[in-house]
């Protein structure tokens, strides 16, 4: 019997030690921040969801703010295609940085009592003037910060950014981010000021992780309905933090939205891919590209004053490519013994382009042929057989 109680105050004594090194009393590196303040918790509406909070000083003034990051109007959606009691939960996602601020010096005859206000200084979305619209994401949002938290863990960022998605998460490569938004304190009248960049298909900007560093540039690809993927681009620079973006001339173009691919399918992709500087390239080990290693026929030259990369300003196709009578020929014409295991002009098409030529917008007809494989017709590649300055 002594020795069943022995062995039973042994276990409690390992759970006891297991408890008190695991347990809810134990700090790891998430639970590094401190809670939210009660007095800042009963300011939340309670229809906010909070994803997340953090203590900076956002405003320099030598006192930590609390921003907010959180969900509103939630809603259930079915997704079509799965079972009827599938529910998938949209809501946009806002911040805010609550300020308590002590009054320093206090008012004359006010109190004996130093008088502390909190004050909610919505991100996005907010009702104040020139910030009525827009919100950080919708899926999820990466908080960034500018400088980041030092090896001592001071947070005094100049400027807090956040990168927004649309779908899926911040972790890894599981989506491309959406929306930009970065802000820097403007005063107690105006709040938080910044700007906000929005792309559809993507945001491409360099995050800076260095101290004194700041996004500089960003550019935004909006999908259009074309088949190639292609998006209107554009660029927007400022040299310093808490400036104005202004759009970079000459950036506003038709470009691929997520890069060009190495030969593509149709002709359409084939001239934007050769206007924005690209050559053809194998797709993978299976597939091959036709000789030449340009998407333009030998003995094709461009116009003079067109060097890619250029500007695409508009790029407009036929929706079908036409059968060509006789239905083609093998390639030793256009690429001589290299040629013959190539089967030409099965189809033809015709694109044409709006582009800067020396300064002046000209339009450009490009007729293009089909090049396959003799074995695999169904693939087919487009090469440019003609080019026309109109």
């Amino acid at each position: 019997m002594k020795t069943i109680l022995i062995i039973i105050g042994a276990i409690l004594l390992v759970l006891l030690i297991v408890y008190l090194i695991f347990g809810p009393g134990r700090k790891g590196a998430d639970d590094e921040q401190p809670p939210l303040p009660a007095s800042v918790q009963r300011l939340v509406p309670p229809s906010w969801k909070v994803i997340s909070d953090q203590a900076c000083d956002f405003d320099a003034d030598k006192q930590d703010e609390w921003l907010l990051i959180y969900q509103y109007d939630s809603v259930e959606v079915h997704p079509s295609g799965q079972e009827p009691d599938t529910k998938l939960v949209v809501s946009p996602i806002g911040g805010a940085i609550y300020d308590a601020e002590l009054e320093s010096p206090a008012e004359p005859d006010s109190s004996q009592y130093q008088v502390t206000a909190i004050t909610p200084y919505r991100l996005l979305p907010d009702f104040a003037l020139g910030k009525g619209q827009g919100y950080l994401g919708e899926s999820a949002v990466k908080t960034l910060l500018f400088p980041p938290v030092d090896k001592d863990g001071k947070c005094a960022p100049t400027e807090v950014g956040f990168l927004g998605y649309s779908s899926g998460n911040t972790d890894g490569a599981t989506a491309l981010p959406t929306r930009l938004s970065l802000f820097y304190w403007a005063g107690k009248d105006r709040g938080y000021q910044g700007s906000l960049f929005i792309g559809n298909a993507r945001i491409d900007a360099e995050i800076p992780t260095e101290p004194n560093q700041f996004v500089t540039r960003v550019t935004t690809y909006n999908q259009l309905n074309d088949r190639s993927l292609l998006c209107q681009a554009m660029s927007y620079t400022r040299t310093g933090p808490k400036q104005q973006f202004f759009v970079d001339p000459g950036t506003t173009t038709l470009d691929f939205c997520y890069g060009a691919p190495p030969d593509p399918t149709y002709p359409d992709g084939a001239v934007a891919a050769l206007l924005r500087g690209n050559v053809p390239s194998a797709a993978n080990d299976k597939t091959k590209v036709p000789p030449g290693n340009s998407f333009l026929l030998p003995g094709v030259s461009l116009p003079p004053g067109l060097t890619p990369p250029v500007t695409i300003l508009a790029l407009t196709n036929t929706a079908s490519a036409a059968p060509v009578p006789g239905g083609g020929h093998i390639c030793t014409p256009e690429y001589g013994e290299d040629g013959k295991d190539w089967w030409c002009g099965q189809l033809a098409a015709v694109v044409t382009s709006e582009v800067p030529v020396d300064g002046v917008v000209r339009e450009v007809a490009w007729s293009l042929t089909s090049v396959s494989q003799k074995d695999v017709v169904a693939e087919v590649q487009w090469r440019i057989s003609s080019v026309e300055l109109r």
